[in-house]
This record gives C-alpha cells, structure tokens and sequence, in this order.
C-alpha cells in the first residue's frame, strides 16, 4: 500500500468545499467577475467574516479598516483573496474535526512574523510567506482527531529533547502530521511551493546541503528560514502548545541564519522587536 493510500484509509481529510472550487475557477478565467467572487464569498457568513479578519490582520498592512469583501478585493487582488479564502476555510474545517486549544493563536503568532520576516530579509512573497506560517503544523488536528493516543505521543516527546516527534509518529502509524499536511494540501489546492515547504520542515538540513530534489529550492530555503527564526520568536512570547521536534530549541538553525544574512545578536534584537509587537496586539 502507498504512504498516501495509507494516510487515506486512516484519516478522514476534509473535502475541499465546492465554494473553494467556484472561487477558484472564476480566479482563472481570462476575465473573472469581481462582484460574482464578492458574492459568492457573501454567501457564506462565516466565510465572509473570517476573510475580513485575515486581511485586517497586521500580517496584510492594508493601511486601514477594511470593512467590505469588495474594498478586501480591490487592495488585495482576486488571486490573495483565493488565497485568504483557502486559509480560512481550511481553519474552519480543522478546527470542526479537532479543536486544540490556541493551535491557531499560535499558528497566527508565527504567520505574522514569518510575513513581516519575509519583506525585509527575502524576495519571496509575504502572502506565501504568511501562509506557510498559519499552515506549518495544520496537519496535527487531524493526526489528533485519528488517533486517541497521539496527544499522549505528543506529551512525552515534549518532555524529552531527544525524541523526534516525526519519526515516533511514523513508526507507529506509517506517517507523520507533514505526510497528512501534504496530503490535504494537495486535496486543497494549496500551491506546490507551499505544500513542499510545510512537508519538509523535518528536513531543513537536508534542503540547505541540497540532499533533497526538488523545484525552486532557494525559494523553499527561505520559507523555512523564515519559518525557523519565527517560530524561535514566538517561542519565548509563549509556550508552543506542541513539542518543538524538528526545531532545536536552543538556537536558529545556521543555516537559516546564513542564508537571511542574520546573526544570534540580530535574532536577539528582532526577539526584543516582535515581542513588543505581539504583546501590543
């Protein structure tokens, strides 16, 4: 049986809502219609509430209250509109299978550092960049819903450095939280770039050494980078609800270090900067 056949049969992934779909293929139309996409988003309130939070987020700086999905469109374009709206739903739908309390609290901690990281040290996009951040871990809640016994896996491999929390869990079940995120992300349509910096996070070494193939490998070098000083960051503003197996915890990792062009002074000053910033929102 292959890994995603396996993953399949023992985890019931959410399907991708047909309101995803219909967002989607306007978006990629020779012409798509603004005010059907405004509609369309209108019609779901939970939707329509979620997208206007995201994006009057700090993550987005749209320079005010955005108050109205047609204002949202107009500074943002249909394309990181989809994309907020992908976020959101995939949000929602986890947090119905497996609720864990400040899961997003600190996914959404982690997204705005990353974002804000990722317009001054990289050239790759804030937008990816924030979604990477909220999305690192969105595998968990459905490796939590699945097996009864996988918070107290988690429980004790947060108790001990030396355990690796990946490979624990693939030893038992097969796969891992990142083979369940990448499964959903590809269900999802969540871009390839994306889907492959989230599914190798365990791998950080090996993607800066290039022991790893895959396509627009800088690009994923930095989302990790990124990643990897942010959730550093958000480490001592809160205790991560989840271990940190991958993650030492210690330090950043050098090789994010060297490739954002940052020291550990700099990561202690930028420490200083967004705790500021978290505490004050």
């Amino acid at each position: 049986m292959t890994a995603t056949a396996t993953i399949v049969n023992s985890i019931s992934i959410p399907p991708r809502p047909e309101i995803l779909g219909e967002l989607s293929r306007e978006v990629e139309l020779p012409h798509p219609d603004t005010d059907r996409i405004a509609a369309c988003l209108k019609r779901d309130v939970a939707l329509y509430g979620t997208v206007l939070r995201i994006v009057n987020s700090a993550a987005f700086n749209t320079g005010g209250k955005v108050i109205s999905i047609e204002r949202a469109i107009m500074l943002l374009g249909l394309r990181r509109i989809l994309r907020v709206a992908q976020v959101s739903l995939l949000q929602t739908h986890l947090g119905r299978h497996a609720p864990i309390p400040r899961f997003w609290d600190t996914a959404a901690e982690v997204a705005y550092i990353t974002a804000s990281l990722a317009r001054h040290y990289t050239g790759v996009s804030g937008d990816d960049a924030y979604t990477v951040g909220l999305l690192h871990d969105f595998g968990m809640p459905l490796m939590m819903q699945a097996f009864p016994d996988f918070r107290s896996l988690l429980a004790q491999v947060n108790q001990d450095p030396s355990r690796c929390l990946a490979s624990e869990a693939s030893d038992r079940y097969g796969f891992n939280h990142y083979d369940v995120g990448r499964e959903l992300g590809k269900l999802w349509g969540l871009p390839e770039l994306l889907n492959q910096a989230i599914y190798l996070q365990p791998q950080l070494e090996a993607v800066f050494s290039e022991r790893v193939a895959v396509e627009r490998i800088e690009d994923i070098k930095s989302l990790l980078a990124l990643l990897d000083v942010a959730r550093h960051i958000s480490k001592t503003y809160r205790r991560f609800w989840r271990a940190a197996d991958e993650w030492p915890d210690d330090a950043v990792s050098a090789f994010s270090l060297e490739h954002l062009g940052l020291t550990p002074h700099d990561v202690i000053d930028l420490q200083e900067h967004y705790l500021e910033r978290l505490a004050q929102q």
